[in-house]
């Protein structure tokens, strides 16, 4: 019988198998590198002892020089003080204050003096901060010797006095500079300096607990700054080799390093161990080199390699962890991989398809706009943002239409609450909304996504179909002019002639029997709706007569006149007035006179029979500019009544064949329709503006003659 392993089995343990070799070799190797670094460390170790002693021996001669340039501080400050002395005349006072300001300069200036000839000072002042109010005798000899040596010295510029002997605080130093004020009187100005605190700047160079210094005087003399062991040492022991070495390198101006064995070490004070030293002269201007000295132990180099091979085992051990875990996230990304893959051929697919959407959207002429849960705007497409170039996303739909009415915004609000309510598109079909500063069509849809998206919920599409419907209404229009004309011609010829000879028979009887007869009141009647009709035939033939204008400069003020004198008795009998506001210097305007006449007798007649009793009828005219609704120069002539107006969902129909708002028998419907045939034969535009219980208000734009000069009339 075989046993026979399941295959995943197998596999994850020549995975196991494969990792553990993989770590072996990886921890191996590492341990390789560990020991052949310790090797190359132990092998480097001298160049690594030299490296230290070269950077130790840089410091001390950077420390020299530093404290070397204080010094010449102190120098460069007494030149500066001796020529304000030497210009500054013969004022006690005056001097006193020059060499007070002097000792403020710095903390270790202690006293100032001013000698001349004679071995006394003729001027001597000391630091404000002595509280001995007296300077000792030992200290101003000195200040006076070394006054005396820049007096009568053979070298020019500062000179600087040897260690003090017998000063008893700090290292005393005396600085001095020879003054040549002309007519042989010479003087010397003389500075006591405490050089302690310079000498402090060399205690940074042995912070270290296992370190030493030593700062030696040109006549072997140890400064305060030294350690106290190794002057206790030196007093006991003052022939050691080492520190004879030093004293004798400082004072021929040289530098040096060497390392001392365990007893040189033990005699100088020192801890057991191997020691490094390292020294370098101070060179001061006019004065022997003074002498400075470090003492180091070789063990701290020691300490740093291990600590060293320490860090990098650790950093070893820890890059063996990092590689464990990369190789086990290679191990258990590689079974991700192709899921991955899907995964961005999917989202690279939903990208392209979001692209391409995008771009359609951009690209459609009608407007949508994408909305989030709580109807604030996402984004606009490209054919809507040209008419709200202020919309921003985040904005409600209230600011977006800014220049809408707040019943369109009602009303696209309510048709996305209705998708939302039914999830369901809901479509609005010929709305008139003012949505952007001015009444249209529209037609709406409210399209909703559901959760599918991550933010966008709703999708509201506009559709502009205020040019479509002006097409159908004018192509439906059209229709009826044609179904007018030929009935027009029909009724005219077969209509009129019979009309014409009853109506010539009743009024022979009317004649016969007189107007007392008992018969009379019907001829009477006859008659009258005999002439209604042949009224109604006259329309009908003039609204088939209609033909392109035949324009002519025209004066509009004397037609003016004319259609009142026309229509004054039929105004009269309907008790209606007149307001006519037309200039005489009006400049003529392209018409034909008897089609303009026909038109303003049409619609003062509307006006009349519109307006009650005694109403007001007003006609008016002026010139205006072009403008975006008559884009060239043109006359206004504008006909207002004071009627009860027209009610708002006739407003588009009162140009259609056959349609009237007066009472049945009282109009044909063709008035206005002969109006505005005639004034778009003429190139001019007519409007209509009514409100119920406000009356109505008809403007023609007409155009003005090319011809100014001349008159039609």
């Amino acid at each position: 019988m075989v046993l026979e392993l399941p295959p995943g089995r197998s596999r994850l343990r020549h995975v196991s198998r494969s990792t553990l070799l993989a770590v072996t070799l990886l921890v191996c190797g590492l341990v390789g590198l560990w020991l052949l670094t310790w090797h190359l460390v132990e092998r480097d170790r001298s160049q690594l002892l030299t490296r230290f002693a070269d950077d130790r021996l840089r410091q001390v001669r950077e420390a020299a020089r530093n404290v070397a340039a204080d010094m010449e501080d102190v120098a460069e400050d007494l030149e500066l003080v001796g020529k304000v002395l030497t210009g500054g005349g013969d004022d006690p006072v005056r001097r006193r204050q020059v060499l007070t300001a002097l000792l403020g300069i710095a903390r270790p200036y202690r006293a100032a003096a001013v000698y001349g000839t004679a071995p006394q000072a003729t001027l001597h002042v000391l630091d404000p901060r002595n509280d001995k109010g007296q300077l000792p005798d030992v200290l101003a000899r000195a200040m006076a010797s070394t006054a005396r040596q820049a007096l009568f010295g053979r070298e020019a510029g500062v000179h600087t006095s040897p260690p003090i002997s017998g000063a008893t605080v700090g290292w005393y130093r005396v600085f001095a500079i020879a003054l040549h004020r002309g007519q042989g009187r010479d003087e010397a100005l003389s500075l006591l300096v405490d050089t302690h605190p310079f000498l402090e700047k060399f205690r940074l160079l042995a912070n270290e607990p296992a370190s030493r210094l030593l700062v030696v005087g040109p006549h072997g003399k140890l400064a305060p700054v030294s350690s106290d062991r190794m002057a206790r040492a030196l007093e006991r022991d003052r022939s050691s080799d080492t520190t004879s070495r030093i004293i004798d390198d400082t004072r021929a101006g040289r530098a040096g390093k060497t390392t001392l064995t365990r007893e040189q070490a033990r005699r100088l004070g020192l801890e057991p161990g191997e020691i490094l030293a390292t020294w370098a002269p101070i060179r001061i201007q006019g004065a022997a080199p003074w002498g400075v000295a470090t003492f180091n132990r070789i063990s701290a180099i020691q300490a740093h390699e291990r600590r060293v091979l320490l860090r990098l085992g650790l950093a070893a051990g820890g890059f063996a962890v990092l590689l464990l875990a990369f190789g086990t996230y290679i191990i258990v990304s590689g079974r991700r991989q192709a899921v991955l893959r899907e995964r961005l051929a999917r989202a690279d697919e939903l990208a392209h398809l979001r692209e391409k959407a995008e771009r359609i959207l951009e690209s459609i002429p009608t407007g949508v706009v994408a909305l989030a849960e709580d109807l604030r705007v996402l984004s606009i497409n490209r054919a809507l943002r040209q008419k709200l170039p202020d919309a921003q996303p985040g904005m409600t739909l209230a600011a977006v239409f800014s220049r809408a009415t707040a019943g369109a915004v009602a009303v696209i609000e309510q048709a996305l609450e209705q998708s939302r309510g039914s999830g369901s598109v809901t479509s609005l079909h010929g709305q008139p909304l003012a949505l952007f500063g001015r009444e249209g069509q529209y037609t709406l849809h409210a399209v909703p996504l559901g959760a599918g998206l991550p933010k966008t919920r709703f999708l509201l599409v506009l559709e502009d179909v205020t040019e479509v419907r002006a097409l159908e209404s004018q192509l439906l229009r059209a229709e009826k002019l044609a179904t007018v004309g030929v009935l027009a011609a029909g009724v005219a010829h077969e209509v009129g002639t019979p009309l014409g000879v009853v109506r010539g028979r009743a009024e022979y009887l009317l004649g016969k029997l007189g107007d007392g007869h008992k018969d009379a009141g019907n001829l009477q009647v006859i008659i009258e709706q005999i002439d209604r009709v042949t009224r109604v035939i006259r329309e009908l033939l003039d609204f088939s007569r209609v033909k392109p204008a035949d324009v002519a400069p025209l004066r509009l003020a004397p037609l003016v006149r004319q259609v009142v004198d026309l229509l004054r008795y039929e105004l009269e009998r309907r008790t209606v007035s007149v307001e006519v506001t037309v200039p005489e210097d009006l400049p003529p305007v392209a018409a034909n006179p008897d089609q303009l006449q026909q038109v303003l007798v049409n619609l003062l007649i509307n006006a009349r029979d519109a307006s009650p009793q005694d109403g007001r009828v007003r006609l008016s005219a002026r010139v205006c500019p072009a403008s975006d609704v008559a884009p060239w120069p043109h006359v206004e002539i504008e006909v207002a009544d004071s009627g009860g107006g027209i009610p708002r969902d006739q407003l588009l129909q009162v140009f259609d064949p056959f349609f009237t708002t007066k009472k049945r028998g009282q109009g044909t419907g063709l008035g206005l329709t002969v109006v505005s045939q005639i004034v778009g034969n003429h190139g001019a535009r007519i409007s209509l503006e009514s409100e119920p219980g406000r009356g109505t208000r008809v403007v023609l734009q007409w155009p003005l003659s090319r011809e100014g000069g001349r008159d039609g009339r």
